[in-house]
């Protein structure tokens, strides 16, 4: 089955498809901008491509709502471990003067 994000992007309805490997949230929640109210579909509940400009979607009760990058990043990517040098040069001999 194929869903769909549909949310407001510049006062227009933006849609953009859900990849077979993916969740329809996460998906969501990386595409749509932060704090905008989105829908997820099936493209069988879809209108017409061709009627796509007149279609009218109500965002009233929405199936989530975008996040920031940041917060998609702590929620999904992995989190990579600090950064080490290959090698560490020994620190210098201690000076001690008599």
């Amino acid at each position: 089955m194929n869903q769909y994000i549909l949310f407001m992007y510049n006062d227009s309805l933006a849609m953009t498809p859900v990849g077979p490997a993916y969740e329809a949230e996460q998906t969501a929640l990386n595409v749509v901008p932060e704090g905008v109210p989105y829908k997820i579909v099936s493209g069988e509940d879809l209108p017409e491509m061709k009627y796509f400009a007149a279609w009218e979607v109500d965002f009233s009760e929405p199936d989530g709502v975008g996040i920031s990058m940041s917060e998609y990043a702590e929620r999904y990517l992995p989190q990579a471990a600090p950064a080490t040098p290959a090698h560490v040069p020994p620190s210098p001999p201690e000076i001690v003067e008599e």
